[in-house]
């Protein structure tokens, strides 16, 4: 789990991609693809979590564990839903950046005549 100063953030099970680019390996554009919209994710749900913050309280509705289980597992899917499609777009804005960055790299790395 990652910590925050709002909550811990649980990583999604999709995430081996991510872990697999942290080492340093070579990988292609739809796993770099894959790894933006895992971002995208992970973002929107901390997002959703602070904005759930905001709603106030009910009276009718006790606060239980089973409550804040169910919430908590409520923005996660709610996360995943709105990141898949085009999502809030800022995976295509990052993979854009980072994919015009790994073609740079490429191109440096090969020798010139």
């Amino acid at each position: 789990m990652i910590e925050s100063r709002y909550n811990t953030v649980k990583p999604l099970p999709e995430l081996e991609s991510a872990k697999a680019l942290q080492n340093g390996q070579e990988y292609t554009k739809e796993e770099l693809q894959k790894v933006c919209k895992e971002f995208e994710a992970i973002f929107t749900q901390q997002l959703l979590k602070v904005m759930w913050k905001t709603i106030p309280e009910s009276v009718s509705l006790p606060k239980s564990t089973a409550r804040k289980m169910w919430e908590e597992m409520y923005i996660e899917e709610l996360a995943k839903d709105v990141s898949k499609g085009r999502g809030l777009g800022l995976a295509d804005s990052l993979y854009r950046q980072l994919s015009a960055q790994l073609a740079y790299q490429e191109t440096t790395k090969t020798p010139r005549k």
